[in-house]
């Protein structure tokens, strides 16, 4: 007689992009038994868009980079391809004493530069200019050591390149500083330009050269009706996963060869295998008593808090055409804003045609203190800023605060070697799997990629058999 094969069960633990990425590729093995659990009321984690009174504004990411292609193929994979816009503006700023100056896109390294876009910016001395073009005869880093951002681009591009380009980037994408982190794990594909071209510009040019005319050159990519379509359309597929949320897993233990989760509702769920797809601190909490020493490695990642203000505006109080994306904001302007995005210029569909939509981001790595601020003072100081740099009149129309407190996981010098030691270290209670943004990337793409990875090897597993 045939014996009936037995269904492994698996619970996810996070019900981020992360966690619902690894249920949505586990779900497809159709191999589990899967629960989904989620502390907060939705799923999506960081991902969140409010639609209020026409506009849609996002509490965290409004974008996907085209270059990962992991969330574009999955949104093509669930039918909802269709969804995803391009920016209608690409053009970006960067505040340099006092005054917005535009950021050719040669200089975030989306193609090789140009001497023309080189002598015509603003942004840098004759020396500087000189440094940038002389990149490709300078000599390479040999050997695979780590190293900061800072020190790789200084290397290549120079002093000027870092505090006018890298340095504000860092800051409004990932609040973070170049100097401490780790190109290795956050930057590994220019190391790779560098070790197999000898040059960024080099590389720079075969990619221009080898590529498709009818490529999609988009930097990055959104979806239509907000980035929380995202989550919702993955949840929308998981017809076969357990989902609960608004629940907390307070503790782990073992029982026999499966563990015993303890959720703050008073349930305790037997499983064969524990996805922690949590930020490394709460995974830590979690299985303190179960392996105190894979808890201690999973604290030595260290996070960064950020608040973003939107305000919804009146068109007409703007004497400036808001003719980019937005602008970055260098250290030593003397604002506490680290970037901006003008969202309703941005992208289709943000505001109503007489309202401009702006996003003020706030925090940098142990700056912590912006989230303690209340909404109002984070809206009064947002708006003072804004008016400083921006020729403004007239009063807020609609105002939104979101406080993300350590929500930016760091990728320090050297994060490559802490992950190997937390995984090493996770292995000593087997059949617990991590996965997340605390690990391989920060990007929605990144995520998603992680969790294809840890789906992928639990199907790799012998299903026992009674």
């Amino acid at each position: 007689m045939k014996q009936r094969e037995v269904r492994k069960k698996v619970v996810i633990v996070g019900g981020g992009i992360s966690g619902l990425s690894s249920a949505y590729f586990l779900q497809q093995l159709n191999k589990f038994d899967i629960t989904l659990i989620e502390a907060g009321e939705k799923f999506g984690g960081k991902i969140a868009t409010i639609n209020e009174a026409g506009f849609i504004v996002e509490k965290g990411p409004d974008l996907f980079l085209n270059h990962k292609q992991e969330t574009k193929r999955l949104l093509k994979k669930m039918g909802y391809g269709h969804n995803i816009i391009k920016p209608k503006q690409t053009r970006l700023y960067l505040l340099l004493k006092g005054k917005l100056r535009v950021v050719p896109e040669e200089f975030l390294l989306m193609k090789p530069f140009s001497w023309n876009a080189i002598f015509n910016s603003s942004l840098f001395s004759l020396y500087g200019k000189l440094r940038i073009l002389l990149e490709p005869y300078f000599p390479t880093k040999k050997g695979k050591a780590d190293e900061s951002a800072a020190s790789f681009f200084k290397r290549r591009f120079g002093k000027s390149y870092v505090d006018n380009i890298v340095d504000p980037i860092f800051a409004s994408l990932h609040t973070s500083q170049a100097s401490k982190v780790s190109m290795l794990s956050k930057f590994y594909h220019f190391r790779k330009m560098e070790s197999q071209y000898g040059s960024i510009q080099k590389a720079l040019k075969h990619k221009i050269d080898t590529e498709s005319d009818k490529a999609d050159k988009s930097t990055f990519l959104s979806l239509k009706g907000g980035m929380h379509k995202l989550a919702e359309y993955i949840v929308y597929k998981l017809g076969y996963v357990n989902k609960k949320n608004n629940i907390l897993v307070n503790d782990i233990e073992t029982l026999g060869q499966q563990y015993t989760l303890k959720l703050s509702n008073g349930e305790h769920l037997t499983t064969d295998y524990v996805i922690f797809a949590t930020p490394a601190y709460i995974t830590s909490s979690i299985v303190n008593r179960l392996n105190h020493k894979a808890a201690k490695k999973l604290q030595s990642i260290p996070f960064a808090s950020m608040a973003i203000v939107t305000l919804a505006i009146k068109k007409e109080n703007f004497n400036h055409k808001l003719d980019g994306i937005g602008f970055a904001v260098p250290n030593g302007e003397g604002l506490q804003m680290t970037s901006c995005t003008w969202s309703s210029s941005k992208w289709e569909y943000r505001a109503p045609k007489d309202f401009v939509l702006i996003r003020c981001y706030y925090g940098r790595y142990k700056e912590d203190q912006i989230v303690e601020k209340t909404d109002e003072e984070l809206t009064k100081l947002a708006t003072k800023e804004l008016k400083k740099i921006i020729d403004w009149d007239g009063e807020v129309y609609k105002n939104w605060v979101f406080k993300l407190k350590n929500s930016m996981p760091q990728y320090l010098v050297g994060h490559q070697r802490r992950v190997k030691q937390i995984e090493k270290s996770i292995k000593e209670t087997p059949n617990i799997l991590l996965t997340g943004a605390s690990y391989y990337g920060v990007g929605l793409s990144d995520c998603i990629k992680q969790g294809q990875r840890v789906a992928k090897l639990l199907g790799s597993l012998t299903i026992s058999k009674p």
